[in-house]
């Protein structure tokens, strides 16, 4: 696992055993109205990514902030939450995808908004932020300097030509959403820890190395709340009370090694879930 991952799961850890943390009202059963995602793509599992920012019915909001981890607050009633519903109401009305880069391997922003009736959804692919955009110009420029010249002149050439001189068709409407999510200035928002961590398994019959095994006492791969989310791709939910031991496992891992759980070997990452995600009957337990 990366630096930022073990970075997070320290975190975790830290809130989790000071106990300096809230989980919050929000139920499993609770979806929220509002969550956005970036989308990393050199994720061991793609696609896992969890929120970096949700609102709940009840005014219960869950957010990044930037390195720190994860905050919680509540603002039912608030002027902020009426801000936050009418920028929710304006991105309802906007084309699914939105490209600010041709480049593959880019971040993508994902932001599902639910309605009465069903849930709406936008897309930014790229980063979008001005220094990312400035430095994505200038990477541009740098090429069409060495390559484009009056006797080297194609299409390709014109198309990063256009990509230099225009600024890009950005949607205010979530990037506004974005900028307000992200502001990470709400009062009396607190350090935030899920109750459980989703431990993410699949196959690794062919790592070299000598097996770590999984803690028998620990939720397994036939326990009553594990997922098969592919076939033969799992996820198990470990309270976070076992959050400290399960940081000591991962980082006694070498390289190429597997866990050894129920007999099988199997590659192994990790997220965190927020409520709506935790099985029935596992969250708060």
């Amino acid at each position: 696992m990366g630096g930022m991952m073990f970075r997070i799961i320290s975190i975790f850890v830290a809130f989790a055993v000071s106990g300096l943390f809230m989980q919050g009202a929000v139920s499993a059963s609770d979806e929220p109205l509002l969550s956005i995602y970036k989308r990393d793509p050199w994720l061991m599992v793609i696609g896992s990514d969890s929120p970096v920012f949700s609102y709940y019915p009840d005014g219960t909001i869950i957010f990044m902030k930037d390195d720190d981890g994860y905050f919680t607050a509540n603002i039912e009633g608030t002027s902020s939450e009426a801000s936050l519903k009418a920028l929710m109401e304006a991105m309802q009305h906007r084309e699914k995808m939105v490209r600010v880069a041709s480049a593959t391997d880019q971040p993508s922003y994902e932001f599902f908004v639910h309605d009465e009736k069903d849930w709406k959804a936008a897309a930014i692919y790229g980063a979008f932020d001005k220094a990312s955009l400035d430095a994505r110009r200038e990477r541009y420029r740098e090429w069409f300097e060495e390559e484009c010249s009056d006797n080297n002149s194609n299409d390709r050439c014109a198309r990063v030509a256009q990509i230099i001189e225009d600024e890009p068709d950005l949607p205010a409407d979530i990037i506004d959403l974005w900028d307000f999510a992200m502001s990470g200035h709400w009062e009396h928002a607190e350090p935030w820890t899920p109750s459980h961590l989703e431990v993410m398994f699949w196959p690794y019959e062919y790592a070299p190395g000598k097996s770590i095994e999984w803690p028998e006492a620990w939720p397994g791969l036939d326990h009553t709340t594990t997922l098969e989310r592919r076939e033969d791709s799992f996820s198990v939910y470990l309270p976070s009370s076992e959050a400290e031991a399960f940081e000591a496992l991962v980082k006694s891992m070498p390289p190429k090694t597997a866990v050894l759980i129920d007999g099988r070997k199997m590659a192994v990452s990790y997220r965190l879930p927020f409520p709506h995600e935790v099985p029935s009957g596992e969250e708060g337990e």
